[in-house]
């Protein structure tokens, strides 16, 4: 992983590799994209281990219409490697899984049933951070992200409140 300072006034950014969808129903293809730097409530993330849930080809197929191009994955663990702002439930070095996201602040979240959020589609299938901002860009453009996360190929990963602490032995990095 390799992080970036931008000039004054821009952001910082980490280089990686991702598999983007582009265009509906075709392949992934494995592109370097540049991934922000962890905002407010934000968590870079070292991938260990990844899996493809059949929601990545469905978003792929356009079945939930996320803005394209995207990078997909919602499914992983890691070690986390930097943290943002008002991030207080993990800290650099801890092992962590991924899943989707939730509000945190419906009837639904707050019973402890975010499987049940009922912002659970923006939350996940709006291409973007709950903001509107991509955390993902290639040459200027902006490219989407599902789940406020994708879990990506080149090891890193920008997420938001839905990461869990792990037991480390069941995280091994190479």
């Amino acid at each position: 992983m390799g992080a970036e300072a931008g000039g004054e006034g821009e952001e910082r950014h980490v280089n990686i590799t991702a598999a983007v969808v582009r265009e509906k129903e075709q392949p992934f293809g494995i592109e370097e994209v540049e991934l922000d730097e962890p905002g407010v409530g934000e968590v870079l993330v070292r991938i260990v281990g990844s899996g493809v849930c059949h929601t990545d080809l469905i978003v792929r197929d356009q079945w939930y219409p996320v803005p394209l191009p995207a990078v997909l994955g919602h499914e992983g663990s890691g070690i986390v490697e930097r943290v943002g702002e008002g991030v207080t439930k993990v800290a650099p070095g801890d092992p962590v899984g991924l899943s989707y996201l939730s509000c945190g602040k419906c009837k639904n979240c707050l019973i402890g049933k975010p499987t049940y959020c009922l912002d659970f589609y923006n939350q996940n299938f709006a291409g973007a951070r709950p903001d509107g901002t991509n955390a993902y860009h290639k040459d200027g453009e902006q490219v989407h992200g599902p789940a406020g996360h994708a879990v990506v190929a080149g090891g890193d990963v920008l997420c938001g409140r839905r990461q869990c602490r792990a037991r480390p032995q069941c995280i091994r990095p190479r």
